[in-house]
């Protein structure tokens, strides 16, 4: 018996969830570090934390972040909860951020002659790896990976503006 696949139309796809990082403008970014590293003969390290010098840019650049990554979810069930308190998270972050909608950081990913900065969350198991991104390039200009965490928290931020202040 053949069995027929209805594929659902351009106005029923909606990318939710886990599956966030694959719209357009990430996977911009994401293709332009494959194909650095295919140049270049390197492999990517998802679990390897590093700093590049460029983070120091953070201190006069705004650094943004896509609302739908500030979504936590509970790490027994997956469901997910309500958006975090921008002013504790952001705490320990005294550098400029702006939070925008996806359609604008894709607009800018896709557009944008200039170096401008994104965040980046994934969660791989029970692994939280947090990137800064230079949206222009697609360069990851930051990577930490966090065993046994879950959603971004404000000791996130404190980290990074750690790192900030102590490139010259």
């Amino acid at each position: 018996m053949r069995q027929q696949v209805v594929m659902p139309s351009a106005e029923e796809e909606v990318i939710v969830g886990n599956l966030i990082n694959f719209k357009l403008g990430y996977l911009k970014n994401y293709l332009q570090l494959v194909n650095k590293s295919l140049k270049n003969k390197k492999s990517i390290d998802i679990y390897y934390d590093y700093v590049f010098p460029e983070l120091k840019n953070l201190k006069d650049h705004t650094l943004y972040i896509d609302s739908n990554l500030l979504y936590g979810y509970n790490a027994l069930f997956g469901l997910e909860k309500k958006n975090p308190e921008l002013e504790k998270l952001m705490k320990d972050y005294p550098f400029k951020y702006e939070i925008l909608e996806y359609s604008t950081l894709e607009e800018k990913i896709l557009n944008q002659k200039e170096d401008f900065y994104y965040l980046m969350w994934n969660q791989v198991n029970y692994n939280k790896i947090i990137n800064i991104v230079n949206g222009k390039s697609g360069n990851v200009i930051y990577q930490e990976h966090t065993k046994m965490s879950f959603n971004i928290k404000p000791k996130d931020f404190k980290k990074i503006s750690s790192k900030i202040n102590k490139l010259n």
